[in-house]
């Protein structure tokens, strides 16, 4: 599949991850893509995984999430 990232266009596989787990949260079945090395400056945290959580927020440079 082909995504467009800010810096334009990628190619991308679609996969479903088993288990994702960030700190204490894990979620089961999520919907991701997987990019080529070096394809995207950082790695990205999708809504597939944030629409899960009752919320999330920015605060200064940290990414609070509330399950």
């Amino acid at each position: 599949m082909h995504i467009r990232t800010a810096n334009g266009e990628i190619r991308a596989a679609e996969v479903t991850l088993d288990t994702l787990q960030v700190g204490p949260i894990e979620r089961h079945g999520i919907a991701a893509l997987v990019a080529p090395p070096n394809s995207l400056d950082q790695s990205l945290l999708g809504l597939s995984f944030l629409n899960t959580l009752k919320g999330y927020a920015v605060s200064g440079d940290r990414l609070v999430l509330t399950p």
